[in-house]
């Protein structure tokens, strides 16, 4: 500043949110060097800063000029003039700029397979950023405020959910995970949990202000990225099963071969319903062996060569009992 004399007492004073990092306050006093002061501050909220500075200004710098007569010659006086005229000290804006201490972070994920089997686990990869017209914010060592983020698992469910904000009261729980962000970027949760059984499962993640401990100051406020959201699915293959029973053990010729044929999904699934909500359509074919002349050891497979007597099949739309054979008709003896 013009008139500055290194060695006088200087006040700098911010006004906006915002304290000098040595005082914790709003003022910073001290004294006129030969260089440039630099001071560092720490914001306290969000908006525009200005600063001010007040300094001595001791040394006159004005010209005063005294009017004689004609016989006189008029003169000029350096700093010849008295104290209440020239102000002792002045005071000098400094500069504005925007400072930001919360923020919002948020999340969006996508889960790494839509299709799992049993024992395979619930990956998610979760992604964390600032939301728009926002900024990580940093803490005074430089370091990006830490972000814990909470997912939760929800399912198994038969039928894809309607899309929520927040998951529905009694959804049932199959885990739970944390990520700590250290700044934007993107983790995988979900490696613990594993598929026990069939369903559609979904992951709703939560940045929860309360938990975040000293750092809760940073976070402007709660955020979910919802409940059943697009890329959030993941669905559990079923395993059917088939159990069967021949009508008539013994018939006659001309007698179809009837079977009752038994289909559910294996202990732990759940029979599941397709996007539109209506049951899963499962084909099961059947092949009728024989005639044999006596009955044969029982086996997993049938053997290669093994006579055929006739083909049927069957379509489930749900757990339930079918017969086929209708249309298979004994034209010999055996079994």
């Amino acid at each position: 500043q013009s008139g500055w004399q290194p060695g006088k007492p200087i006040t700098v004073t911010l006004n906006g949110p915002a304290v000098f990092k040595s005082t914790g306050t709003k003022t910073w006093t001290g004294t006129t060097g030969t260089a440039p002061i630099s001071l560092e501050w720490v914001a306290t909220g969000n908006g525009e800063v200005t600063s001010e500075s007040k300094f001595d200004y001791t040394t006159r710098t004005t010209l005063t000029k005294y009017a004689a007569d004609g016989s006189v010659q008029d003169t000029l006086s350096y700093g010849d003039r008295p104290s209440q005229v020239d102000p002792e000290s002045r005071t000098a804006a400094g500069p504005k700029w925007r400072v930001i201490f919360d923020f919002q972070p948020e999340i969006s994920t996508q889960v790494d397979s839509k299709f799992v089997s049993k024992g395979d686990s619930f990956l998610d990869k979760v992604t964390a950023k600032a939301a728009a017209g926002s900024e990580w914010t940093k803490l005074t060592n430089g370091s990006n405020v830490k972000v814990k983020a909470e997912g939760t698992l929800y399912g198994p469910f038969a039928t894809p959910q309607t899309p929520s904000k927040t998951a529905p009261a009694g959804a049932p729980v199959a885990g739970k995970a944390d990520l700590t962000f250290d700044g934007p970027g993107t983790l995988t949760a979900g490696q613990n949990i594993k598929a026990t059984g069939s369903g559609y499962f979904t992951w709703v993640w939560e940045i929860k202000k309360s938990s975040q401990g000293d750092n809760a100051q940073y976070i402007r406020a709660d955020f979910s990225d919802g409940f059943f959201t697009v890329g959030e699915t993941t669905i559990v293959t079923m395993q059917p099963e088939i159990k069967t029973q021949v009508k008539a053990p013994i018939i006659a010729k001309g007698d179809s071969f009837l079977d009752d044929v038994t289909m559910s999904a294996a202990t732990g699934d759940l029979w599941l319903n397709d996007e539109a909500g209506k049951p899963v359509s499962v084909k099961a074919q059947g092949t009728l062996y024989g005639p044999y002349d006596a009955a044969q050891t029982p086996a997993t497979k049938a053997p290669a060569g093994a006579p055929v007597a006739g083909k049927a099949e069957l379509t489930f739309d749900g757990p339930g009992t079918l017969t086929a054979g209708q249309d298979v008709k004994a034209a010999a003896s055996g079994y």
